[in-house]
């Protein structure tokens, strides 16, 4: 994927509704745009209905059952929430992603609509997005919080939803609104008051930019799975908190098989805070994945976002995707700094997501 300017440019498509433009659909007019012949939406990934510089009050927050596109407002915070833990990672990188959004995400960032919704006022777009990244927050629950938020979770039915908000994706650029197939979209249109501004075509599409975002938001966020059950069950790998060595882990020695996917061990920087350590082994067992998938780091661009294959773009598998099935938190005494935390831990990446990764380094 080629990489362009530092500019985000965000269209809206719709994905269940046909695409109007310029008032009521006429005799004769071209065929409408069903735009989920053409494009899909990335999974997990969502639009926000709001763009600003500080997510904190979003930190933790379950997102509703059966919730399609996902609406940051409607999310909320339940006791098990305070089992998760967050971190945020300077990043760099153009790249073009497809996002899920809602009419009500756009109309929250007050981008006036040319799109049919229904009477219901309520419809699923993909917006298309071509950015540079400049910081990612990820939220997760580390591994030696895991046993008490199953046991939260389990309490109570209403506590834990299916899905959380699981990352937090920052960069700067513009909303481009989609108004019409490629050479269908005549001059009336263009020259409308509620079309004016730039144009662009692409992927078959015309666009029109609608707003822009100069300064570094927060624009889109990807849910991840409360259960991370991803990987291969019921095998449970041993753990240890607060240990001498690692070594005596079968899992440190010889990685686990599975058909379900493969395992990586990734081994952190020491740190004095618990948190940090665990980040910066999932982070090394990013890099173990990108090494082996043939993709190289790219600058900062890897931090808690995703991995850089050769050529600049960012891939879709982030550290965060990793489910960690088992951890080992090695004690060192007597630095410095006083004791410090080293993690390793055992990182799980479902087979799909590792042929993704690999078709995407090509």
């Amino acid at each position: 994927m080629r990489t362009r300017t530092s500019m985000l440019v965000l269209a809206t498509l719709m994905l269940t509704s046909p695409l109007l433009v310029a008032g009521k659909k006429k005799k004769g007019d071209p065929t409408p745009l069903v735009v989920s012949d053409i494009i899909q939406a990335e999974p997990s990934m969502y639009l926000r209905s709001r763009f600003d510089q500080n997510v904190d009050p979003f930190i933790g927050r379950f997102v509703p059952d059966g919730m399609e596109p996902v609406d940051d407002t409607a999310a909320y915070h339940t006791r098990c929430s305070e089992f998760m833990t967050h971190s945020k990672s300077p990043a760099s990188g153009s790249d073009e992603l497809y996002f899920a959004a809602s009419t009500k995400a756009m109309a929250g960032l007050k981008v006036p609509w040319l799109l049919d919704v229904g009477a219901g006022g309520q419809g699923t777009t993909v917006v298309r997005a071509t950015y540079q990244l400049t910081e990612t927050l990820n939220i997760w629950v580390p591994p030696a919080n895991r046993a008490d938020f199953e046991q939260c979770c389990a309490r109570a039915a209403d506590q834990c939803a299916e899905r959380y908000i699981g990352e937090f994706i920052m960069g700067t650029g513009a909303i481009y609104q989609a108004i019409g197939r490629e050479g269908e979209v005549g001059l009336d249109v263009i020259t409308n008051k509620q079309t004016e501004g730039e144009f662009e075509v692409s992927r078959g599409v015309t666009w029109r930019r609608a707003r822009e975002f100069p300064e570094p938001v927060y624009f889109a966020m990807k849910t991840s799975f409360t259960t991370g059950d991803d990987g291969p069950d019921p095998v449970v790998y041993e753990s240890c908190d607060n240990c001498k060595k690692c070594d005596h882990l079968d899992w440190t020695k010889e990685l686990p098989l599975s058909a379900d996917g493969r395992f990586f061990v990734g081994r952190g920087q020491p740190q004095v805070d618990e948190f940090q350590a665990e980040t910066s082994a999932r982070f090394q067992a990013a890099t173990k994945v990108s090494m082996e998938a043939g993709l190289t780091v790219q600058g900062t661009s890897i931090g808690m976002n995703g991995l850089a294959p050769t050529g600049g773009s960012i891939a879709t598998v982030s550290p965060q995707e990793l489910t960690i099935k088992a951890y080992c938190d090695e004690l060192i005494e007597d630095t410095p700094d006083g004791t410090m935390h080293q993690y390793t831990v055992l990182a799980f990446l479902p087979e799909a997501s590792w042929e993704a990764l690999k078709e995407g380094g090509q």
